[in-house]
């Protein structure tokens, strides 16, 4: 077969491709029966053609441009300062995790905007409470480059590279609790502390355990992160008793 002929294939096969994919899309939307939930190809084509005439939409789309252009650039200028100072993989997946972590945030917020419109609330709004639902996802690409056993970097051993994965939930789980201001009680100020200190330890214990023994003792740290977070879960409890107690 001649190269024109297999290029007009390719193509003939590319559009039917696509035109596969709306009449899917079409389909399911009639199906769902509520174009809230599921609008067809055509009722999303439509209200673009109705927004595309309004300044409002192009200043819109404007600004979204350039946040996206920007943000892509200062994380391409970070990426490539993180990399001389570490692995170029944690770099890479330093711009890969806040490329995900973009759907739910604004101005992309495409997990927002979908959130949104089902609650019927404003889009902005909803990715603002959404970053501050999952904020601390924000602290872990940062600790990619700082404490490479969070990406594996080095580990052959699968059992480690385990216990590696659970103490990692564990100082997420931390900083969850921090940034949202409850462990298993509303936290006050001296746990929020407990908190930070068990957050920092638990994703680089080598930072710890750096001052008083060798690099490949750093997993000793975590016994002491692990006994922070439970000194704070004994006081948190001592304390909801004698709330419950008294108000009894």
């Amino acid at each position: 077969m001649s190269a024109p002929a297999d290029k007009k294939i390719k193509t003939w096969q590319r559009a039917g491709a696509v035109v596969l994919a709306l009449s899917v899309w079409q389909a399911a939307s009639w199906a769902v029966g509520s174009a809230l939930l599921l609008p067809g190809p055509v009722t999303v084509l439509g209200r673009l053609c109705a927004l595309a005439v309004t300044a409002a939409f192009r200043r819109a789309v404007a600004f979204s441009f350039c946040r996206i252009a920007g943000g892509f650039a200062l994380a391409l200028v970070i990426a490539f300062v993180l990399a001389l100072a570490g692995p170029l993989i944690a770099a890479h997946l330093y711009c890969f995790y806040f490329g995900i972590l973009a759907d739910d945030t604004p101005p992309v917020g495409l997990a927002a905007y979908a959130a949104a419109a089902i609650a019927d609330t404003s889009p902005i709004a909803t990715g603002i409470q959404g970053f501050l639902y999952d904020i601390r996802t924000a602290i872990l690409p940062l600790m990619f480059i700082f404490n490479h056993d969070i990406i594996l970097w080095g580990i052959d051993s699968v059992p480690e590279g385990i216990f590696l994965f659970f103490m990692t939930v564990l100082g997420c789980m931390s900083f969850a609790s921090l940034t949202q201001g409850w462990f298993i009680a509303k936290n006050t100020l001296p746990d929020a502390l407990l908190l930070a200190c068990s957050t920092i330890i638990m994703l680089y214990p080598a930072l710890l355990t750096g001052f008083f023994l060798p690099h490949d003792q750093r997993y000793w740290g975590y016994l002491i992160g692990i006994g922070i977070m439970g000194l704070l879960a004994y006081m948190q409890h001592a304390r909801t008793t004698q709330t419950t107690e008294a108000a009894a």
